[in-house]
């Protein structure tokens, strides 16, 4: 089974070592440090949480379009 460090994960994300960290905290999966290793099915699980969260499914049409300003008259 192949493994990955969590720093080597982190980079490749584009996440800070302890981003990542609290990351597999919510995950609940254990770890130690940086320096720990995980094996590949959880590190899918994490780039799956990322990408859940950076990804908005369905946005609403009225949230892209700014609220316009009253000026008096």
């Amino acid at each position: 089974m192949n493994k990955i460090r969590v720093y080597e994960l982190a980079k490749l994300l584009g996440r800070t070592n302890p981003e990542l960290l609290d990351i597999l905290k919510e995950l609940e999966i254990e770890v130690k440090s940086h320096m720990s290793s995980i094996d590949m099915e959880c590190a899918q699980r994490v780039e799956e949480h990322i990408a859940g969260k950076t990804a908005s499914p369905n946005p609403s049409p009225d949230a892209a379009v700014p609220a316009k300003k009253e000026e008096p008259a």
